[in-house]
């Protein structure tokens, strides 16, 4: 993701998109610049700006997410990270279909990442 959208943080230090809603709302209510203006209509100009920035961000992660030049395992994994969510271990699981329209792989794709991850010792017994 090209730096020019990549947030700024109290410091003035650039900070991953990846950044915990904490830091958003201090942004928005408690901006860097000490001549930025500290009213509700300044911080709701705030939010907007970020929001459509975080909008930005996330349709480019979407478009990255399904790209041929990635590994399967590697848009799963994104997905997962996307969606805050993590690979259904059942094989009929109906979220399959949803992963497969999001990264662009097919359900058999699917299938053999989730026996790559049963078949590593760390995911055992899960």
């Amino acid at each position: 993701m090209p730096p020019e959208l990549y947030g700024r943080n109290l410091s003035g230090k650039t900070e991953r998109p990846e950044m915990k809603i904490t830091s958003r709302l201090t942004e928005i209510y408690l901006p860097a610049s000490e001549w930025a203006g500290t009213s509700r209509r300044d911080s709701r100009e705030r939010a907007a700006r970020l929001t459509a920035l975080d909008r930005q961000q996330r349709d480019a992660a979407l478009g990255e997410m399904a790209s041929q030049a990635i590994r399967p395992e590697e848009r799963i994994r994104r997905w997962e990270m996307l969606y805050e969510a993590t690979l259904p271990r059942r094989a009929n699981h109906t979220a399959l279909a949803i992963i497969a329209a999001h990264t662009g792989l097919t359900i058999e794709q699917i299938h053999e990442e989730q026996h790559r991850r049963r078949s590593m010792p760390h995911h055992r017994g899960e």
